[in-house]
């Protein structure tokens, strides 16, 4: 048996983490992720990584760029969005507004 240190006061199974991201991802904490009842990884919300970025950042000057996509990435996903803005129906468009 592969003992690890637990570094997240919240669990939750694969499964259970399929249906319900958008509420782990609400958490204030880390949230391990469980796969056979051994640590398989932990989520975090964008606050949390930003002040794990920034606090290695310290440590260690320039850790954030490995956390940034490359300029060739940013190109496709702004490629992406450009084509789905310009293939959405007025009413998609309406429900983007709405939020």
């Amino acid at each position: 048996m592969n003992i690890q240190a637990l570094l997240a006061e919240e669990t939750i199974s694969i499964t259970k983490l399929r249906s319900q991201l958008a509420k782990v991802l609400q958490r204030p904490g880390p949230v391990a992720v469980l796969s056979n009842n051994e640590t398989a990884g932990y989520v975090i919300n964008a606050e949390v990584f930003a002040r794990l970025v920034a606090a290695a950042e310290k440590g260690e000057p320039g850790i954030r760029a490995q956390f940034q996509p490359t300029s060739a990435r940013l190109r496709e996903i702004t490629g992406r969005s450009a084509e789905l803005l310009a293939n959405a129906s007025p009413e998609q468009l309406d429900e983007f507004e709405a939020h």
